[in-house]
């Protein structure tokens, strides 16, 4: 594995060089080009001082188990008691296995997640939830920044994706597709500027210019979201969650992916005219607000 220590030993307009080091072992690798898909560790965006560690992370456990319950519903639940600053998930898989895990934002809060999901476990919740368990079968532990999508994706011939420059969606740490599909159109970006270096930054700039047209604003909401749900009390929590009786599965999904349309407030709120009518009066009264103090 050459995954234990990385530097940048030389970066300019004509190439870069790698350092991987493992044991007693290093080796160089040189490229007209480097993808940083460190994850939020970001190592190479770091190794070249241009930008820091995350504020905020998103940090999760789950474990894996037999599963001898309820095949078809995923569930998630919430709560100072076992989620506070996030949530805790149960999700079936096509295996005949249920992942069960709690996540919390860093920092947030000081619970520990292994802790808090150990504890839900063993209380009377699983049993609440139709949660039957059989054996363990896995543990997995991750890690997901949770400060929204960096301002810049592209350092001279340095170009980052992924959980990097936070291309996770903050509102319920989702980052696979998202990765995915970056790492696509920065892969097409850099073949073209390969190609045609006399146009490499026009190029690399329609990686950016993608994604800024189609994810930013969403991720912006998201994580406006993010930061307002990771101080809910169980009062709140309450509160708001009788109001998700107004979603539909689709409605559901669809808000947990991040899809904020205005199609999808138009359905919402046409479900409950009583919410529309209360938005409007706290935009009115904080208009009111802002004008006498000035």
């Amino acid at each position: 594995m050459w995954d234990h220590i990385f530097q940048v030993v030389k970066f300019d307009e004509t190439e870069i060089v790698c350092q991987v080091s493992h044991a007693s072992t290093k080796r160089d690798i040189t490229a007209r080009y480097v993808i940083d898909a460190s994850g939020h560790r970001r190592a190479v965006m770091k190794s070249l001082g241009v930008v820091g560690d995350f504020n905020r992370l998103g940090v999760g456990v789950e474990y894996e188990f037999k599963n001898w319950g309820d095949k078809k519903t995923a569930q998630l639940f919430v709560g100072n008691d076992f989620a506070p600053s996030e949530y805790g998930w149960i999700f079936p898989t096509n295996k005949e296995t249920v992942r069960v895990g709690v996540g919390i934002i860093r920092p947030d809060t000081e619970a520990a997640p292994k802790q808090l999901l150990e504890e839900f476990l063993k209380s009377d919740m699983p049993k609440r939830l139709n949660l039957k368990i059989g054996d363990l079968q896995e543990r997995h532990f991750g890690v997901i920044p949770s400060d929204g999508p960096s301002a810049v994706f592209v350092h001279g011939k340095c170009i980052a994706v992924g959980d990097a420059v936070g291309q996770a969606l903050p509102l319920v740490g989702e980052g696979i597709r998202f990765c995915i599909d970056s790492g696509r159109h920065a892969g097409e970006a850099i073949a073209h500027a390969l190609k045609d270096s006399r146009n490499e930054d026009a190029y690399l700039q329609v990686y950016v210019d993608w994604w800024n047209k189609k994810h930013r604003r969403s991720f912006t909401v998201a994580q406006k979201t993010n930061f307002r749900v990771s101080a809910y009390d169980d009062a709140k929590w309450d509160e708001k969650v009788g109001m998700l009786t107004l979603f539909n599965g689709d409605l559901m999904a669809a808000f947990l992916r991040g899809e904020f349309s205005y199609k999808s407030i138009f359905i919402l709120l046409s479900r409950n005219p009583m919410l529309a009518t209360y938005h409007l009066f706290k935009r009115v009264i904080r208009r009111i607000q802002a004008k006498m103090t000035r």
